[in-house]
């Protein structure tokens, strides 16, 4: 109860500070980009009340809501300082990447990014076994769509399930640019998916030049066909196993690097 009247008090002291729109947004960013703190602070307070919408939907009931909201204000900070006006996007939908992120560290300092990533393995499984029920139904894959309604997600996150089910079969739209998305929360998936691109490649440089290779073919980090173990192990004269054996190394040494990765990685 305490904690609820706390929430109401800063959602009420946030309420004040009005939205943006997308152009206040860019000209605000091109003035933190020349060193203006008052531009900053204004985006930033602009956006407090998406930081709260996002911890809440992150809430476990583990923790206290508004160490999860503090850090995820620093989350929206960094993306405030980062954000780039040049790339015709939404600060909100860039921001939830940052947010999330804080959020995320700060559940693996109090121990808690190991439950998440399980429910994440749990998540992934029931949509593989939606698409193997789907096909035994009705002889083929399901559609992005059709994937999306049945298991609630956005039809960008359904469309990446099922090119990684099944790779070689699924030839569905492309979804690499904005604009061929219209709902909020596919560009802000899509936002997501870019920035933590941006961070693999950042960690990848830091490996040798095979395991990097390995992992880039191996995921699609290439041309977004994900090698088999088989194709990997004749590419780089060693077996399957050695493959899958290498591949999990490389993937918890990513995961010590950056240990919220495991919420995407999982």
């Amino acid at each position: 109860m305490k904690e609820y009247r706390i929430l109401k008090q800063y959602l009420k002291e946030i309420g004040r500070y009005p939205l943006l729109s997308p152009e206040e947004e860019m000209e605000l960013a091109r003035r933190i980009q020349k060193g203006d703190t008052k531009a900053k602070k204004t985006l930033i307070e602009s956006n407090l009340r998406l930081v709260v919408k996002i911890a809440i939907e992150m809430h476990q009931g583990k923790m206290p809501l508004m160490d999860i909201i503090q850090n995820g204000n620093l989350g929206l900070i960094r993306a405030a300082e980062k954000f780039d006006p040049e790339r015709n996007i939404r600060f909100s939908s860039y921001a939830a990447y940052w947010i999330k992120q804080s959020i995320l560290r700060h559940f693996q300092e109090d121990g808690h990014l190991e439950n998440i990533s399980a429910r994440q393995q749990d998540k992934k499984r029931a949509i593989r076994r939606f698409i193997e029920d789907f096909f035994v139904r009705e002889s083929r894959l399901p559609s992005a769509s059709e994937l999306a309604r049945g298991m609630s997600l956005s039809l960008f996150e359904a469309a990446q399930e099922l090119k990684n089910y099944q790779p070689h079969l699924y030839e569905g739209p492309n979804y690499s640019s904005l604009e061929d998305i219209a709902d909020s929360e596919d560009i802000e998936n899509t936002i997501c998916h870019q920035c933590l691109s941006e961070e693999l490649d950042n960690l990848l440089s830091e490996f040798d030049e095979d395991s990097q290779k390995l992992l880039r073919l191996r995921y699609g980090f290439e041309n977004e066909d994900c090698a088999t173990l088989s194709e990997l192990a004749e590419q780089f004269h060693i077996t399957a196993e050695g493959i899958r054996q290498r591949e999990n190394r490389l993937l918890a040494a990513l995961r010590d690097k950056n240990p919220s990765l495991k919420y995407y990685l999982a």
